[in-house]
């Protein structure tokens, strides 16, 4: 709140967590302004706040395999998945209990996330390219820095 309210900066939330809690927290700070239906509505250019996510979040997906020819268990099984996807297939979908269930648009999904563990390479973080852009251009003009980890 202190740094969106009360005082006048840009803040760019860099988060290692897959959780969806600074959504909702952002959310709950300005319902107009932070809403999170899409990829592009995690960074927006002019926007005081925004949110990166290096290791995927609990609700972005992946389309994979079509529902009506295998199962979601057989369509896990391609061996890409732990490949990046590119932008445009990533699905920002809230239902995750359905995930397994019910196919999405005739498609099964697969969650976007990364174990940091075994990431070998800048391609295997499951951030979006264009999110990766967004925080270059932004640190690389930022001059003060909040680090807080545990």
């Amino acid at each position: 709140m202190e740094l969106l309210a009360e005082r006048s900066c840009d803040v760019l939330f860099l988060v290692l967590n897959y959780d969806d809690l600074f959504e909702k927290a952002l959310f709950k700070y300005d319902t107009k302004l932070y809403f999170f239906r899409q990829l592009e509505d995690y960074v927006r250019p002019g926007r005081q706040a925004n949110l990166i996510k290096m290791h995927g979040s609990v609700n972005w997906y992946r389309p994979i395999g079509k529902s009506t020819t295998i199962s979601w268990l057989e369509a896990v099984k391609v061996p890409h998945l732990r490949s990046r996807p590119a932008d445009p297939e990533i699905i920002v979908y809230h239902n995750v209990g359905e995930i397994k269930d019910y196919p999405h648009q005739g498609t099964w999904l697969y969650p976007i996330l990364t174990a940091p563990i075994a990431v070998k390479s800048a391609t295997e973080i499951a951030c979006p390219g264009s999110h990766t852009v967004f925080a270059e251009e932004f640190l690389s003009a930022c001059t003060m820095f909040l680090v807080v980890g545990t």
